[in-house]
């Protein structure tokens, strides 16, 4: 019997963690950049927060020219 093999998923989204962990953030600061309206595009699926990798690269593009606007 030949086991079959399984391939990896590919990872498409970041959890809240995950992100953060990515990005060097603590959650903390995350949920604070929530709040204020500049964290990333969030999807929801039930109980279930999740960002794509799409909204991550644009979260933080924008970021950096905001960085660059106060600089």
């Amino acid at each position: 019997m030949n086991a079959m093999k399984r391939e990896p998923v590919p990872n498409d989204a970041y959890t809240v963690p995950e992100f953060c962990r990515s990005h060097r953030i603590s959650r903390s600061l995350y949920y604070k950049l929530r709040r204020q309206g500049i964290a990333p595009l969030e999807l929801r699926f039930d109980n279930k927060v999740l960002i794509t990798k799409e909204a991550a690269a644009r979260w933080r593009q924008q970021r950096t020219a905001a960085t660059k606007q106060a600089g």
